[in-house]
């Protein structure tokens, strides 16, 4: 190793103590949590300060820390609040930035291989600092491509499961069951996305929550206006009277005329799509090979 590359890596590892014991002396001073511990009963103090240990608290400041320059990339608190929310699997704000702070470590390490060739190449060294962070930064926010990814993935199973669910539950309906005894029957059919979240809905319900409440926030969370359309429409169903089963009977052939529309609009798209290598890939070749022998015989003729 030679003596530039050997005082970048000690340079490196110093920064990153430095980083580290600023971290712990910020952590070290008292929070609230902790001023009013004395005021509960010792299970709670036990709980309070169990939940300190030094890398515990190292990992959620840093985190913390993250969170708050990615948010100035793009990854706000509340954006990512709301699609933990439509994912619907009770993950806390806390829990994925210190995901995001795993993939900065990610990033950092896949760019630390670049050092000796900067090295070699008398690359300033605040420009690799820069280039350090500026990978470090990229894996947190491929973490969020990937949660926007996966909120994608999931909004689309829920449209597309819409429908079924919507008329299997007015066929419950218009068998005499009551509302909450038709969505209970429908929840457990299968373990599909939709199933899964009215189940947790109606766990909130047997929980002593409104049912509309619960309606409501079902399709506020989910983020599909389609979902909203759904619940808006049983909730005032519910609230006027109004006979459930037609009600949801002619919401399903709404959604399914609606998902027939977005099917002929997306194959026209790829139709299009299709067109793009013929006409500026194949037509062209086709034209060449057409031209060539008459190229060809000119050159032939005319020296």
């Amino acid at each position: 190793m030679t003596a530039p590359l050997l005082g970048a890596f000690t340079g490196l590892l110093l920064g990153l103590g430095l980083f580290q014991l600023y971290l712990v002396r910020r952590s070290a001073q008292p929070t609230l949590g902790t001023r009013i511990a004395p005021m509960f009963d010792a299970r709670e103090r036990d709980r309070v300060r169990s939940g300190q240990s030094p890398i515990r608290v190292l990992i959620a400041t840093a985190a913390r820390d993250l969170g708050r320059v990615i948010s100035l990339a793009g990854s706000s608190s509340s954006s990512v609040t709301a699609r933990l929310a439509t994912l619907g699997q009770g993950r806390s704000l806390a829990s994925f930035r210190t995901e995001q702070l795993a993939w900065s470590a990610v990033g950092l390490v896949i760019a630390l291989p670049m050092v000796p060739a900067l090295l070699r190449w008398n690359v300033p060294t605040l420009v690799m600092i820069a280039l350090m962070a500026l990978s470090a930064l990229a894996g947190a926010l491929v973490r969020d491509t990937v949660l926007t990814w996966q909120v994608q993935r999931y909004r689309a199973k829920l449209l597309a499961q819409l429908p079924d669910v919507a008329e299997l539950i007015g066929l419950s309906l218009s068998a005499g069951e009551g509302p909450i005894a038709a969505l209970t029957r429908v929840s457990d059919l299968g373990n599909s996305e939709l199933a899964v979240r009215l189940r947790q809905m109606l766990g909130t319900v047997h929980s002593g929550q409104n049912l509309s409440v619960g309606l409501a926030e079902l399709g506020r969370d989910s983020g599909i206006a389609q979902l909203e359309r759904f619940s808006d429409s049983f909730v005032t169903a519910l609230d006027r009277g109004t006979p459930l089963a037609g009600v949801l009977s002619a919401l399903a052939a709404d959604l399914r005329a609606e998902q027939r529309e977005a099917l002929m609009e997306s194959g026209g798209k790829r139709e299009i799509g299709m067109l793009v290598p013929v006409v500026f890939l194949i037509m062209p070749i086709s034209i060449l090979f057409a031209l060539f022998p008459v190229a060809a015989s000119l050159r032939i003729v005319m020296p």
